[in-house]
């Protein structure tokens, strides 16, 4: 029986993980993390984030639906970043190794940086991995879900916010 509340609350949870909003979001929110180091060794400041959309990418090397996912944010990446948007990868990783291991093995095509103290997780009200957010140019999160959106939703997200 305790098995069967336990699932409730954690379905229950999911739910409103997966539906409920943060409000606006953006780089100015977090001032004193930027600019950020990525895992590949370049740095990412605010403003290559002002103003354009932004799917963020939470995921850690221990997570299997993580790695997964990589190559459809890699297609997804490919498609939007053209069209205005940035991608970034943000690691839950307590080892940085672990996350250089994963963008060696995954190849990512988009940056990545570290979030070892988990204050964009806990910014962005993140309970579990995969996690994937797409915000609009003025920081509204339209999307959350532990799974990258389709082509198709991306699509249906932007044109529906800019008409």
């Amino acid at each position: 029986m305790k098995t069967k509340s336990r699932m409730l609350a954690f379905c229950t949870g999911l739910t409103l993980l997966l539906f409920t909003t943060a409000g606006n979001i953006s780089a100015a929110s977090f001032p004193e993390l930027f600019p950020l180091d990525t895992l590949e060794g370049k740095k990412l400041k605010k403003d290559e984030l002002k103003g354009k959309w932004l799917v963020m990418v939470f995921w850690a090397n221990w997570c299997i639906p993580c790695r997964k996912e990589v190559s459809q944010i890699n297609e997804l990446f490919t498609k939007w970043s053209a069209k205005g948007f940035q991608f970034v990868g943000i690691n839950e990783d307590e080892d940085p190794k672990a996350a250089r291991h994963f963008i060696k093995r995954y190849h990512p095509l988009y940056p990545n940086v570290e979030d070892h103290d988990f204050k964009f997780a806990t910014r962005m009200k993140v309970q579990s991995l995969p996690m994937v957010l797409v915000l609009s140019a003025e920081g509204e999160i339209l999307f959350r879900g532990i799974e990258a959106p389709s082509n198709e939703q991306l699509e249906q997200l932007f044109n529906r916010h800019i008409s």
